[in-house]
C-alpha cells in the first residue's frame, strides 16, 4: 500500500501480506522488507501528504477490514522511530477512506464525546492502556478496542514519563486480543538510536525508565545498552508469541 522511496510516498500492495493475491497466514512469522524513507516528513504532515496524492499513486483497489488477509486488529509491537508513521501510512494507503477513522497512530481516543460537550476526549494509546490496567484494573483496550490498526502504542508524558506497552503489558494486550496479529518493526538499531537521540527528550525519557534488571533508571545513558534494550524488546515480542502462537507475527524490516 504505502511504502517511502527516496522520500516521496507510494503504494505498493506486496509489501506486507494483506493483499488479496496472498493467501490466509499460517501461524508463523513472515519477514518481509519495507523501504524506509530517506528523510521521513513530521508526523504531522502524514494525512496531508497521503490526501493531496495524485490518482497514479494509489492502488487500484482500495480495500475494506474484509480483504485483510491477517486477523485484526493488528497492532505495530516494535518501538517508536523504527517505522511506525510509515506503517500507518501504509495503510491508510491502502484502505478506503471510509474506514481511516479505524486507524490509529499514537493517539486512541475513544468513540465517544464527553458529556454536553463537542469536545473529544484524545490521550494516547500507552496512557490509556497504563489507567486500564493498573488504575482502573480494567482491560488493556477498555474503550478504545473500536481501531482495525494500533500503528504506535507507546505514550510521552509529563516529567518525562513514557509508557512502552510493547514491553510492559504484552500479557494484558494478549488477554484483549488473543488472535491480533503482531507487527514487529525493526529497523538498523544504530539508525534506530541516532533517531532516538534527535527526537526532543526522547533519550532522556528512556534514561528515566525502570523496567528491573533489564534495564533499570539510568541504564539508558550509554549507547551500548541502548541497542541492548533495543534488540531485547524485539526479542521480548518474539518469545511471547513462540508461547502464545494464537497470534500471528509478521517482522517488517524497515530499511
Amino acid at each position: 500500500f504505502a511504502g517511502w522511496l527516496q522520500g516521496t510516498l507510494f503504494c505498493k500492495v506486496d509489501v506486507l501480506p494483506i493483499a488479496d493475491n496472498v493467501p490466509s497466514p499460517q501461524r508463523t512469522t513472515v519477514t518481509k522488507s519495507f523501504s524506509a524513507p530517506t528523510r521521513q516528513p513530521p508526523s504531522s504532515s502524514i494525512d496531508s501528504a497521503l490526501d493531496s496524492s495524485s490518482s497514479s499513486d494509489l492502488p487500484k483497489k482500495l480495500l475494506t477490514p474484509e480483504d485483510l488477509k491477517l486477523p485484526t486488529p493488528i497492532l505495530v509491537m516494535g518501538l517508536m522511530k523504527a517505522g511506525t508513521t510509515s506503517i500507518h501510512g501504509y495503510f491508510k494507503c491502502g484502505l478506503h477512506p471510509q474506514y481511516h477513522h479505524k486507524l490509529s497512530h499514537y493517539d486512541c481516543k475513544p468513540a465517544y464525546h464527553r458529556k454536553n460537550t463537542d469536545e473529544t476526549i484524545r490521550m494516547t494509546c500507552g496512557k490509556r492502556m497504563r489507567r486500564n490496567l493498573t488504575k482502573m484494573k480494567k482491560p488493556a483496550f477498555y474503550e478504545m478496542d473500536q481501531f482495525l490498526v494500533y500503528s504506535e502504542l507507546d505514550s510521552q508524558e509529563y516529567n518525562l514519563g513514557m509508557t512502552l506497552p510493547q514491553w510492559e503489558f504484552l500479557p494484558g494486550i494478549h488477554e484483549h486480543f488473543p488472535n491480533a496479529t503482531w507487527i514487529l518493526n525493526t529497523r538498523n538499531p544504530q539508525k534506530w538510536l541516532s533517531s532516538i537521540d534527535r527526537w526532543k527528550d526522547l533519550r532522556e525519557r528512556f534514561v528515566q525508565l525502570h523496567y528491573g534488571p533489564e534495564f533499570f533508571r539510568g541504564k539508558g545513558t550509554e549507547d551500548k545498552d541502548m541497542l541492548y534494550f533495543y534488540e531485547l524488546q524485539a526479542q521480548r515480542v518474539r518469545d511471547f508469541v513462540k508461547d502464545h502462537p494464537s497470534h500471528t507475527l509478521v517482522e517488517v524490516a524497515i530499511d
